[in-house]
């Protein structure tokens, strides 16, 4: 197999929070639970258990604290995307990827290393990039900087080959 090369890798903040929204979607509709229970708690507490009619200035209440709690996860959701992207530099420095039979090659200014395919566990495609997991990180490789003479097929069929794309 010749290796595939993807090359000057960086990944703006604006990229990583839209990628990470597509990846996490799952995850972030169960976070949804949070303001139907919170307002369950609240209407359960206002109406003391239901026994009670829900006057104009609980459902109010209500609405302010469903409002709050939304909110809240938004801004909590984005300040740890941001925490997220501003620990890890080497998302912004141009970094260099060889896919190859015996794993991936990683090479950037700050890091130069081997992954073998055996410590990918898991690879997800999202708006034209493809996220490779490992139990210690994860690597964000967008098909538009695959160098010819691959292609980003090329790069999708080596992922199915190795069991990490379905």
């Amino acid at each position: 197999m010749q290796p595939i090369v993807i090359a000057d890798v960086t990944v703006s903040f604006e990229e990583f929070e839209r990628l990470n929204k597509q990846l996490t979607s799952r995850r972030l509709l169960r976070l949804w639970a949070l303001p139907v229970l919170s307002g369950f708690v609240s209407w359960s507490t206002l109406t003391r258990g239901g026994t009670e009619p829900l006057t104009a200035a609980n459902a109010v209440i209500i609405a302010l604290l469903l409002g709050f709690v939304v909110v809240m996860l938004q801004v909590l959701s984005r300040r740890a995307v941001r925490t997220a992207y501003t620990a890890n530099r080497a998302l912004s420095t141009p970094t260099t990827y060889i896919l190859s039979e015996e794993g991936v090659s990683i090479f950037s200014t700050s890091v130069s290393s081997n992954v073998q395919w055996s410590a990918f566990h898991r690879a997800a495609v999202a708006d034209g990039w493809w996220h490779l997991q490992t139990t210690t990180g994860s690597y964000l490789l967008p098909a538009d900087r695959v160098q010819p003479p691959a292609s980003s097929a090329d790069v999708t069929a080596l992922l199915r080959q190795r069991g990490l794309l379905a």
